[in-house]
């Protein structure tokens, strides 16, 4: 048998690779992450910050603010993961921030769920009582006292 054909039957043509090889690898790989690491943490930040800044002006879908990042949706996820957050939760943290200050106004239930972007009152009744705790008629009463 040749050194090719022990090969093909499972035999390793060169034992000694990766005892040498493998380790050099792991190690520009862990400095790879770590330099990645280093940086990543601060550009991160002004991707969720422009993204929020997006949501506020309208764009509430992941591709449609992706696509005016001029990124991918995949690279908007992994950027935003980086930031320790993701698309859903700065969709829902900028509305809610919204509806706090817009619950504060005179406007009505219907105008406030069109301007933050649900589909109806009902949705937004939904949405407040999962951030709030409490309906959201209790709570834009406890918003205007103070």
């Amino acid at each position: 048998m040749t050194r090719l054909d022990r090969n093909l039957h499972g035999v390793d043509k060169f034992p000694g690779w990766g005892a040498q090889e493998v380790p050099e690898f792991l190690r520009m790989m862990q400095e790879a992450a770590e330099a990645r690491s280093a940086t990543d943490g601060a550009a991160a930040a002004p991707v969720a910050e422009q993204a929020a800044e997006l949501i506020r002006q309208g764009v509430v879908t992941e591709a449609g603010v992706a696509q005016r990042m001029e990124i991918s949706a995949a690279s908007l996820r992994r950027r935003l993961t980086d930031a320790g957050t993701s698309f859903r939760q700065l969709l829902s943290d900028t509305r809610r921030e919204a509806v706090q200050r817009l619950l504060a106004t005179d406007k009505s239930l219907e105008a406030i769920a069109e301007e933050v972007g649900y589909s109806d009152e009902r949705s937004l009744r939904r949405a407040c009582v999962q951030w709030f705790g409490i309906p959201l008629a209790q709570y834009r009463e406890e918003i205007r006292k103070s």
